[in-house]
């Protein structure tokens, strides 16, 4: 039987249907073109005519494995070009026989396509598959004897949630992006045992540690995501991709714009690398497991600056304390942002008034009672979208060396009745905490924080707004500690005296007292020093015994 189909470009809806009858010519297609035509032999001709023809028929030719499609004399063989393929049983809806999802990647470029197909395995429509799967070429088969039922409306089947037909599709294309996730895990473990095998993977030994893990599967997802731009050199590789893993740990934020100048990513590869890093979300995880190792490193060098036997008599308020503490406001409370540091009491109004948003008054200027000027170490401002009127923490810091007595707290009075009786300050109705903040107090004083109308540590209060308190160090610390309780659990992490030296000297090299300067930073050799450094197993560890 032969049959002739013709058509002409001006109508090419327009066809003319012919049967010859019986012939004895070889089975097969002829395709002829008649004039001016340009375009026809070049794209008849392309080399992706076989892998669309390929992806077109995959799953006809896998149904029916004696039927053969040849092209220009080349075979038409969709198992030649496969990566992988799986296939999935989606849920039943009526009648009709569950719907079948085969999904196919393929090694070539092949346009991504979710083909709605019938009972016979034929496509009826293509769709866009909907989904994100970085660095897939795939085809996926949908079959169900539903989508036969109104063929004609498959096209807009996107449109039409309350059909049947829609349901299927989006039950299809959730399970699709189920299968690239596990895809995408996959190639990753592959790519990695690979590294692992050629010693250039930049880790040693099995993660045990969440932090640890956290931090390897970002490297996976980074490091996979511009593998074939790493050079193929184990040398070159190694040292490549112990640069990235130092990069990611460091900046996470700003890995993919670091890896665009490196690699040269192209802007498909740019969107990926962000697509895979929203979807794991695991930059923000590294961040956080960085910020709270960090913050425990902190607070154990805290506690050797204002504990350790030799340390704390070097530490000064000035110098060391409150250059540390203006950065690490975080201590005193999450809510708290730095406002004013070692300023005068008139910089503390104008900062007060510009948080109201209020215009500054011709004269500024704020003296203690006997006129001097009084610079407060620290203040700090709640400002958060919740709180409805102004609250200021203001800091008092003593060195370590010094007992907290009467005579300290009577300037915490002073700067207390100084801002309470201005009526500048008085006239917003703000809320004011001042702190004295040592490491130990004398009887006296503590008795004054143990009053029983008042909470602990509450000395005394001026007022509905103004409230003085005394606060121990020990107290202080444990009371971040607790804050730090859960990610520290979770982390597994703990802080040693290294890595707490380290992290002051790195962030704080100025304000380090010398004595807990490594030798390669002060040039100062330590036994010349005639004082020892902080010792594991030191009393200063505890630094309830010392308060």
């Amino acid at each position: 039987m032969k049959t002739v189909i013709e058509a002409g470009r001006a109508a090419m809806r327009d066809y003319r249907i012919d049967t010859v009858g019986l012939t004895d010519e070889q089975p097969g297609t002829v395709v002829e073109a008649w004039g001016q035509v340009p375009r026809v032999e070049r794209l008849l001709n392309a080399s992706n005519v076989m892998a669309t023809l390929t992806a077109e028929f995959a799953l006809y030719l896998e149904t029916y494995t004696d039927t053969a499609i040849t092209y220009d004399g080349v075979r038409v063989d969709p198992s030649a070009v496969q990566i992988y393929s799986e296939t999935y049983s989606l849920e039943k809806l009526n009648e009709f026989p569950a719907p079948e999802l085969k999904v196919i990647e393929w090694r070539k470029g092949v346009k991504r396509e979710l083909a709605l197909c019938d009972s016979r395995q034929m496509p009826l429509v293509k769709l866009r598959p909907e989904i994100q799967a970085p660095g897939f070429n795939f085809t996926a088969y949908l079959s169900w004897r539903g989508f036969e039922d109104r063929p004609q409306d498959l096209a807009l089947v996107d449109w039409d949630e309350d059909s049947p037909a829609s349901a299927v599709v989006e039950q299809a294309r959730g399970q699709l992006r189920e299968h690239f996730r596990k895809r995408v895990d996959d190639r990753r473990r592959e790519q990695v045992l690979e590294w692992q095998r050629e010693d250039v993977y930049p880790y040693q030994g099995v993660a045990t540690e969440p932090a640890e893990i956290t931090e390897r599967e970002a490297f996976a997802t980074v490091a996979t995501t511009v593998a074939k731009h790493i050079p193929k050199s184990l040398k070159a590789k190694k040292a490549t991709l112990g640069l990235l893993k130092e990069t990611l740990a460091a900046k996470p934020d700003h890995t993919p714009e670091i890896l665009e100048k490196v690699f040269a990513l192209s802007r498909q590869e740019k969107e990926e690398l962000g697509l895979l890093l929203q979807r794991t979300s695991l930059t923000s995880l590294i961040r956080t497991s960085t910020e709270v190792t960090d913050r425990l490193d902190f607070l154990r060098a805290l506690e050797i600056l204002l504990f350790d036997t030799e340390a704390k008599k070097v530490t000064r308020e000035r110098d060391q304390l409150h250059k540390i503490l203006e950065n690490e406001a975080w201590v005193f409370g999450e809510e708290y942002s730095l406002m004013v540091s070692e300023r005068g009491l008139s910089e503390v109004l104008r900062k007060h008034l510009s948080i109201l948003r209020e215009p500054e008054p011709v004269d500024t200027s704020v003296r203690l009672p006997h006129g001097n000027v009084g610079r407060v170490d620290l203040m700090l401002s709640k400002t958060t979208v919740w709180v409805q009127k102004p609250h200021h923490l203001v800091v008092e810091l003593k060195r370590p060396s010094v007992t907290l007595g009467m005579a300290e707290f009577s300037q915490l009075v002073k700067y207390a009745t100084t801002v309470i009786g201005d009526e500048r300050f008085k006239a917003t109705g703000a809320n004011w905490d001042f702190w004295l903040v040592g490491n130990s107090m004398d009887e006296s004083l503590r008795s004054l924080t143990r009053q029983s109308h008042l909470p602990p540590g509450q000395a005394a209060a001026i007022g509905a707004n103004v409230r003085l308190w005394v606060r121990e160090w020990s107290e202080v610390i444990q009371e971040c500690k607790q804050r730090l309780h859960f990610y520290r659990d979770w982390l597994d992490y703990q802080s040693t005296d290294e890595h707490a030296l380290e992290y002051l000297v790195r962030k704080y090299p100025g304000a380090t007292p010398t004595l807990l300067l490594p030798d390669d930073e002060d040039g100062v050799d330590e036994q010349a020093t005639n004082v020892p450094g902080p010792r594991r197993g030191d009393a200063a560890l505890n630094p309830t015994q010392n308060a």
